[in-house]
């Protein structure tokens, strides 16, 4: 579904970014002030007394966040992102810190209320599997964690106790029958030949003339106008006939990962610009000395070329594979030679790194890639283009199954640990998330 997802959000970014803000017209009677209206002084705006540091901001059952432990973590969660953007920052934080509070509440009532314990060998096991799913050492995760490191063990001993609740009472009790793979391999089939036969009469109509890809588009297809997008973010197949597609004629029928679709090409551009010849260039520069920070500056395509192409500190798994790959790898001190990301081509500088923790402090130059790009009229159908083999089907059932059993189970963990108090304070200071839960139901005894 590759195909359709990126075209969908490239729909979905131009109808956010490229919409007009509505400016209201004034209206007729106030178009005029009267002059004989005299001018008058707003009252002074009352601003409400802070919350004292003791005071509860939010409750869930028996467990308290107080003001002082919602702005100490705030401001942790803030210090750790340079305190770049703080005014926007900050409810956002907030909300997300009392989120986090909410979901730990619920988290510790489930493993005392199931009895949920871990063995060394479990505990074991079980931060090797974090560990290889982050690449990052147990140290280097308390590093990064905005918290102190007792508070970051605790919360990590019990993320694996809620894995391991979830793991028992969830995942080891779904099954998928044979007779649920062959019926949803039959009901596949069914939706493949549904979608191509529609597929087919579009073109079809479009050839013989009684129908337009445009009217088309805006009755069935998830994109009802032309929109423009890169050649390489399509299957290659479709890339290269799009390439040479005669502006205003419809393509033929594509059936590619998972879509069958037509377009018409309106307008391309395929002026496509690699810049490596000019990354290559800035490095001959740099290793005649010219200053790394200098040249940022003047050629750098990335935002952070106002800053000498200082990225500050990041940690595995924020940047690219190849950028981190090259940043935790090449020597401190040195430029290293050019990589090729998705983004461009990039020249990086280490100035420190911190192999524990799993943190590199870097600056960059970037020069962006110009893909080549098309607008066009798409027609777009789901159709799956390949069938699964029956254990792929099952595997994908039991997931689905898997997450919406997890799902419930969670929602039953909330309703136990009861409705959650909000301080209408934190209303005015950020928008702290709607939580709203059903009755509490009896809970069941611990697991001896």
């Amino acid at each position: 579904m590759k195909l359709m997802t990126m075209i969908l959000g490239l729909a979905a970014a131009a109808a956010v970014y490229g919409a007009e803000p509505a400016v209201r017209e004034p209206n007729a009677d106030q178009a005029e002030v009267k002059a004989e209206e005299p001018a008058t002084v707003p009252a002074a705006k009352v601003v409400p007394a802070e919350p004292a540091d003791e005071a509860p901001a939010v409750r869930v059952g028996k467990h308290t966040l107080t003001w002082g432990d919602l702005r100490r973590r705030t401001e942790a969660i803030l210090a750790m992102r340079g305190g770049t953007h703080e005014a926007v920052m900050r409810p956002m934080v907030m909300s997300m810190v009392v989120e986090q509070f909410a979901f730990t509440a619920v988290a510790l009532d489930a493993v005392e209320r199931y009895g949920v314990t871990l063995s060394d060998e479990e505990r074991a096991e079980a931060l090797k599997t974090v560990e290889a799913e982050t690449g990052m050492t147990l140290e280097g995760m308390l590093a990064q964690a905005p918290m102190s490191e007792e508070e970051a063990m605790a919360d990590l001993e019990l993320s694996l106790k809620l894995q391991k609740l979830i793991a028992e009472q969830v995942d080891s009790k779904i099954t998928v029958a044979d007779a649920d793979v062959e019926e949803a391999i039959a009901k596949t089939k069914e939706e493949a030949a549904a979608a191509r036969a529609e597929m087919e009469g579009y073109a079809k109509a479009i050839a013989e003339g009684t129908a337009t890809i445009e009217d088309l588009a805006k009755e069935h297809s998830p994109i009802s106008e032309a929109i423009e997008f890169p050649l390489d973010q399509v299957p290659p197949g479709v890339a290269k006939a799009l390439e040479t597609l005669e502006i205003g004629k419809v393509s033929p029928l594509f059936e590619e990962e998972g879509v069958a679709a037509l377009f018409k090409v309106l307008e391309r551009d395929t002026a496509a610009a690699d810049p490596k010849a000019a990354i290559e260039a800035i490095a001959e520069r740099l290793a005649k000395g010219e200053d790394f920070a200098a040249v940022a500056k003047a050629e750098s395509d990335c935002p952070s070329s106002a800053e000498g192409g200082n990225l500050g500190e990041f940690g595995r798994g924020m940047m690219v594979p190849e950028f981190e790959k090259a940043a935790f790898e090449q020597p401190v001190g040195e430029v290293g030679e050019p990589v090729r990301t998705q983004f461009g081509w990039h020249i990086i500088k280490v100035t420190a790194r911190d192999d524990a923790a799993g943190k590199v402090t870097a600056s960059h130059i970037l020069k962006m890639a110009k893909p080549a790009t098309v607008k066009a009229v798409a027609l777009l159908k789901p159709c799956p283009t390949e069938l699964p083999d029956a254990e792929t089907v099952r595997e994908a059932l039991k997931a689905e199954r898997i997450a919406e059993g997890q799902q419930a189970f969670m929602l039953e963990l909330e309703k136990a640990a009861g409705e959650p108090w909000i301080d209408p304070a934190l209303e005015r200071i950020a928008w702290g998330p709607k939580m709203e839960m059903p009755p509490l139901p009896e809970a069941e005894p611990a697991a001896e």
